[in-house]
This record gives structure tokens, sequence and C-alpha cells, in this order.
């Protein structure tokens, strides 16, 4: 709450990505993600380097790719 927030939620059944987007979207706002600092469990990134990663996540991406505008941050 140190930093104003007014909800949470729990990620694991559509992803970070997709509770995110819906939130924004229902709130009418943008937001971005800072992919450098969100914490992963020990050993994710090389997991997932590795080419292991569950279908839900691979389904979770493809149904919020079109909520999802990448590009390099602010500015």
């Amino acid at each position: 709450m140190a930093v104003g927030a007014t909800g949470a939620t729990d990620v694991t059944g559509f992803g970070l990505l997709g509770h995110l987007g819906r939130a924004m979207a229902e709130s009418s706002v943008d937001g971005v993600v800072e992919v450098s600092m969100v914490p992963l469990l020990p050993g994710t990134r090389e997991l997932a380097e590795s080419g292991a990663m569950p279908g839900g996540s691979r389904r979770n991406l493809a149904w919020a790719e079109d909520l999802l505008a990448r590009g390099t941050g602010p500015g």
C-alpha cells in the first residue's frame, strides 16, 4: 500500500499480462511493464530459455497479444 495500490489479483490463471490487460481495459488506462523488474522464481528464466513453457502460458500470451504494444518504454 506504500505505493498507493488499490487492487490485487492472483496471476496464476490468466497470467500477469492477462490480468493486467483486463484491469487496464476496465479502467481505461495504459501501463508499462518493466520486464526486468518482474520477480521470477529461481530457475524460471532458464526453463523458459530452454523452451520449457507450459501450454497455458502460450495460450495466455496468444489471448493477451492484442492488448500488448511492444516497445522500448516511455519516451
